[in-house]
């Protein structure tokens, strides 16, 4: 074995239950939340109906590169949770060198390309038919390019950084100052004269004040996280592709989703539809953001104790896990059902003739969300699990049914039913029905329904991997 760095503090390995919820209330869920409604704000009231939509329009683009730079983010963690829960910082250095030269290496690649072509990618998306969208949807395509190398090393420095307590704060301080950042830029922005791509610009320069904060200041503080050069190994790589590849592939089956779904609403309805898309994403970002902090504190606190080997210790992250992450979106939807509907209205100005409809379609739709709210989150509970014990198959089927395959089911066959209210609907039918396969999935297994926390960890998969 490995020696160990004797400075290291081996008695705590991850936060604790408070300092945990601290920090996705503050760091995950709170600062990116204000920061994402801010300039939601400033973009859906100060631009016009047209660029509204056309943040609609290119939302499968952004989604499908966040899908790329998900890939490493969410392999890296789940991969290098176990090596800090195990206290090896030697293989948790040699993990995150190969992980971040091949994923700067990949990210800028296809930054060039998306780059290069985007005015064929404005036309396969819809924009073609509109000469009008043209221009202003190419401009979006270009900034999400602009920001993929930032975006992807500003997620993998933070969900690394997060798991040595010793760096652990220096996230929190980055976040603060991609905020400031972010909101400088967007004041400025909306001072000079608003633009689309001037507010796309600010989140681009955020991301990279986070990253030079990060990387300025890690060198020295964490043990678990070191640059080795000679240490590049595909081998390494390949791993930590395999484990973020389901969670990766979920913003592929989003992006096929809405790419589906808005020609569906297009042929179907009516283009202006697009902008209820969008104000879900906009102001359904508050919930968004605290199911994303929510994954990210489950596989570390759950990557931690399998990496530690400790069956009591995993049984009772399983247990805290699902009760207090069910607990707070039962919470958290209750509120956001009441908060929802004023957002709308304070977010959507007088941009147009539609406004009337499609604040109405909004805030039924945002109400849908905060019902499938619970359902979300303790799927996501499962998948934590699957993504930290490589149950890559598990993980697979879990994203697809969820994302793409019950979405589109009900979506479109509901649509076809009920209107655009049906497409609504659609949302918490599909995390219903999902939850019920994962507790199929997890009675299969374990040859018999959950009667105990340790069931939901799947225990003979550790049984397995410890015989291996």
């Amino acid at each position: 074995m490995e020696a160990i760095n004797p400075n290291l503090n081996t008695s705590k390995n991850g936060p604790g239950v408070k300092e945990s919820i601290f920090y996705l209330i503050v760091l995950i869920a709170i600062v990116p939340m204000i920061t994402g409604l801010i300039g939601d704000f400033f973009c859906t009231r100060f631009l016009t109906e047209e660029e509204v939509a056309v943040m609609g329009l290119t939302g499968s683009v952004d989604t499908l590169l966040t899908a790329l730079v998900a890939v490493f983010g969410i392999g890296a963690q789940a991969v290098c949770s176990k090596d800090v829960g195990a206290r090896n910082p030697d293989e948790s250095s040699r993990n995150y060198t190969s992980i971040a030269m091949m994923e700067l290496a990949i990210v800028l690649a296809v930054a060039a390309v998306v780059a290069l072509l985007r005015y064929p990618i404005a036309e396969l998306i819809g924009a073609k038919d509109d000469i009008d969208l043209m221009k202003p949807t190419a401009t979006a395509i270009m900034a999400f390019a602009i920001g993929m190398p930032g975006s992807a090393l500003y997620y993998l420095l933070s969900v690394l950084l997060y798991l040595d307590e010793k760096t652990r704060r220096l996230v929190l301080y980055a976040t603060l100052l991609n905020f400031v950042a972010s909101l400088a830029g967007q004041v400025a922005v909306t001072l000079a004269g608003p633009t689309l791509l001037g507010y796309q610009t600010c989140g681009i320069a955020g991301d990279w004040f986070g990253v030079a904060f990060l990387a300025l200041c890690k060198r020295r503080r964490t043990d678990y996280f070191r640059f080795l050069p000679k240490e590049f190994s595909m081998r390494r790589f390949g791993r930590v592709l395999s484990v973020g590849l389901p969670g990766g592939l979920e913003y592929i089956y989003y992006a096929a989703f809405e790419f589906v779904i808005y020609l569906f609403v297009v042929n179907r309805f009516s283009y202006v539809y697009l902008a209820v898309f969008e104000l879900k994403e906009d102001i359904g970002g508050i919930a968004e953001n605290l199911v994303v902090g929510m994954c990210i504190l489950l596989v570390n606190r759950i990557g931690l104790a399998v990496g530690s080997k400790d069956a009591e210790r995993i049984r009772r992250e399983i247990k805290y896990s699902w009760l207090a992450c069910v607990g707070i979106a039962i919470a958290a939807g209750v509120g956001l059902a009441f908060l929802y509907p004023a957002m709308v209205e304070l977010f959507m100005g007088d941009n147009g003739e539609h406004t009337e409809q499609i604040i109405w379609h909004a805030k039924y739709y945002l109400t849908c969300t905060c019902v499938g709210l619970p359902f979300y989150v303790a799927n996501n509970v499962f998948t934590s699990v699957y993504e930290v014990k490589e149950m890559l198959k598990h993980a697979h089927l879990n994203y697809f049914l969820e994302v793409l395959g019950f979405a589109l089911l009900y979506g479109i066959s509901l649509g076809l039913l009920m209107g655009p209210v049906g497409l609504w609907i659609a949302y918490p039918l599909t995390e219903a029905t999902t939850l019920l396969v994962n507790f199929i999935l997890v009675t299969v297994h374990n040859r018999r329904f959950p009667k105990d926390w340790m069931d939901l960890s799947f225990p003979r998969k550790q049984t397995e991997a410890t015989e291996a």
